[in-house]
């Protein structure tokens, strides 16, 4: 049994939720009590804006009035009391007047005369320079694509938003195309920027060079395999390898595994 601390009535554990930082691991108020704060609360929130001179419009071009701040909030711009600026979701965009609503705010963040045509956001970007926007209830969306969406409409699901002009920060339409992410690595691969180190000019690989192996073997003739990948192994380590590893797993499965540890690097294959 424990004692509501609100209607100070002996109520069954089971009425009390849980609570985490307390020593009994319960909450000091009783369900109903709760409960009751909780929707007395609530109906003294002020959420709808009686009709009258004051009255104001939800900006989205909905022509709906909208309710009133229920807080301070400087980040959204609320007063509390006073009508807020949009209905709740009616700020992202659904239809013709939030979209144009949006190509101002976009557009107002884009610099047209930069160099090679290119019109480079001068808004927040990333690390890798790539401009993003809030949209859609998202803070990082990337600012080139919704320049393809304002532009063109909506991106295939699959396909990405390639930049032909090599600058993360432009989002001229125009230098834009739609392409799979093997079709960016390859555009990426061929103009320098995402070479592999054994494409890049004067680089010779070290495997190449190499005429024995760690071990001492020559790396020639029936001694030399080649990988599917490109590297170069001693036949001989391998074959050492792979009989260590099947010497290994008879002693695991034996249950043997306090002896000596087994030398295969000097045995002939």
């Amino acid at each position: 049994m424990k004692t509501c601390l609100k209607c100070k009535e002996t109520k069954e554990l089971a009425a009390f939720a849980g609570r985490k930082d307390t020593k009994d691991g319960l909450q000091r108020w009783c369900r109903d009590c709760q409960n009751a704060d909780a929707k007395a609360r609530w109906d003294a929130t002020p959420r709808e804006q009686a009709p009258g001179p004051d009255m104001k419009l939800c900006e989205c071009g909905c022509s709906k009035p909208t309710p009133l701040a229920p807080q301070n909030n400087a980040h959204r711009g609320w007063v509390k009391g006073q009508p807020i600026q949009y209905i709740t979701v009616h700020n992202i965009p659904h239809g013709e007047p939030s979209t144009t609503r949006i190509k101002e705010r976009f557009w107002g963040r884009v610099n047209k005369a930069a160099e090679r045509g290119c019109w480079e956001w001068q808004g927040s970007k990333n690390r890798r320079g790539y401009g993003y926007f809030r949209h859609k209830e998202r803070s990082n969306y990337l600012a080139h694509r919704l320049s393809w969406e304002l532009t063109n409409g909506s991106i295939p699901d699959g396909l990405e938003v390639c930049h032909a002009c090599d600058n993360p920060a432009c989002v001229n339409p125009g230098h834009l195309f739609l392409g799979t992410h093997r079709d960016n690595m390859i555009d990426a691969w061929q103009k320098g920027r995402i070479a592999p180190p054994s494409l890049r000019p004067g680089h010779i690989p070290h495997n190449t060079l190499k005429t024995h192996c760690i071990r001492g073997h020559e790396l020639s003739g029936d001694n030399l395999k080649l990988t599917s990948d490109g590297r170069r192994i001693c036949a001989i380590c391998s074959r050492a390898t792979k009989a260590r590893y099947a010497e290994r797993q008879k002693a695991m499965a034996a249950g043997d595994l306090g002896g000596a540890e087994i030398d295969l690097w000097d045995m002939t294959l």
